[in-house]
């Protein structure tokens, strides 16, 4: 089926987990981007349940779009969630490709790219050195955003991100997407996700659960190279295959 220039394909598979189907098709036809309905209610323990949206966010080698609003894009404003603190030793590469990805999807849609920097406003160390006065804590959270800032600015002044559509904000990285996207009207958040201990699995674990239960806009997940959990190449389920005396079930 074509429509304004787009080629769309349907196949039905008859396989289980229905996430370890997406990703085998999305292998077949070397798919950049997987795109999936959010799973209804909420994503407590979702890593143990196995819901179908989380365990592609864990186990897609490509990015994945989760949908969770209804409706057309019109001219979208689009957040990056980008963390330039590198916390959890994430790839430097990996806020690039966010950046790259939201440029490119509010470029498409005829939208604007806006980014959001979470950071914490007094180092957890300085509680280790004793009480803290009040002119000391005002110096520590003052220092603590200059940095954050200056981080923030060489990495979205290198994306072409105008300094009114960079949010700095000093809150829990989930409190400060969910604040930032809702000051900018967002209609998709782009956050990344990260490989540990060769897991290949999500790193930013409750904040992505609170993300994905919260947020009422779309999520779209990046992943760095390389990512990409254990899924079996060859289908687990029943084949149902069209032959030209019929159809036969194995």
């Amino acid at each position: 089926m074509r429509k304004l220039g787009v080629r769309v394909e349907v196949l039905a598979e008859w396989d289980y987990p229905a996430y370890e189907a997406v990703v085998r098709a999305a292998r077949r036809v070397d798919a950049d981007l997987i795109v999936a309905e959010r799973h209804a209610g909420r994503h407590t323990g979702a890593a143990l349940l196995h819901l179908n949206d989380w365990e592609l966010l864990r186990r897609a080698p490509v990015p994945v779009l989760l949908v969770k609003r209804r409706g057309l894009y019109r001219r979208p404003p689009v957040l990056a969630a980008v963390d330039p603190d590198r916390r959890y030793a994430k790839p430097v590469q990996l806020d690039r490709d966010i950046l790259a990805a939201g440029a490119g999807i509010a470029a498409a849609l005829g939208g604007s790219l806006h980014v959001v920097h979470a950071f914490s406003p007094v180092p957890l160390s300085a509680y280790s050195q004793g009480i803290l006065s009040e002119e000391i804590l005002a110096n520590l959270q003052r220092r603590s955003a200059q940095t954050a800032a200056a981080k923030l600015e060489r990495l979205a002044g290198r994306a072409g991100v105008p300094a009114a559509r960079r949010h700095l904000i000093a809150r829990h990285p989930s409190d400060a997407i969910e604040q930032a996207a809702a000051e900018t009207g967002s209609a998709i958040v782009v956050m990344g996700a990260l490989a540990r201990s060769g897991l290949r699995r999500l790193l930013i674990g409750n904040t992505a659960e609170r993300v994905l239960d919260h947020l009422p806009c779309d999520l779209l997940v990046v992943k760095p190279s390389g990512f990409g959990g254990a899924v079996p190449r060859s289908p687990r389920g029943a084949r149902y295959l069209s032959v030209r005396s019929g159809s036969v079930f194995r």
